[in-house]
């Protein structure tokens, strides 16, 4: 249904399947979708934190629950989501970008670049994420994020 475009359509069918099986985590992360497609964030990230507690060592549930939160403006609660992220998975660069994207949009602007800086040390593609994040393109002019990126 998500993929034809038929969001409400899609969030009945998981709401009714995950009511016939609570404990199926297909259908746990199947509302959790369909909630957040349907812009339902805090819910959807409600359903990610549970799912978490299931499998917590899944990056994909971690992003959900960050990308959640974010969405729902909830952004100390998502920068805690990106920090538990980076340390429960080191070495993942997508939780090193959250956790810049986040300094950066509650105007930390400081954090942000050692948190870049720290991901270019583990070549994470840091100009990438400058040029085309819209909460890092703020920081292009910052001489730290500018030697950062080679300019």
């Amino acid at each position: 249904m998500l993929e034809m475009g038929e969001k409400a359509k899609a969030l009945t069918e998981a709401r009714s399947a995950y009511a016939l099986g609570p404990d199926n985590l297909a259908a746990h992360h199947l509302l959790g979708v369909a909630l957040f497609e349907n812009g339902a964030y805090g819910d959807a990230a409600r359903e990610f934190g549970l799912l978490l507690r299931e499998d917590p060592a899944s990056p994909q549930l971690r992003h959900s629950l960050i990308l959640s939160l974010y969405k729902d403006n909830r952004l100390d609660e998502a920068a805690r989501a990106a920090e538990e992220a980076a340390l429960r998975l080191p070495g993942e660069p997508l939780f090193a970008l959250w956790r810049a994207r986040l300094a950066a949009r509650r105007g930390r602007t400081g954090e942000a670049i050692d948190l870049l800086a720290e991901a270019r040390r583990n070549h994470a593609p840091v100009a990438d994420w400058i040029r085309d994040i819209d909460d890092l393109k703020g920081l292009r002019n910052d001489p730290r994020a500018r030697r950062l990126i080679g300019f």
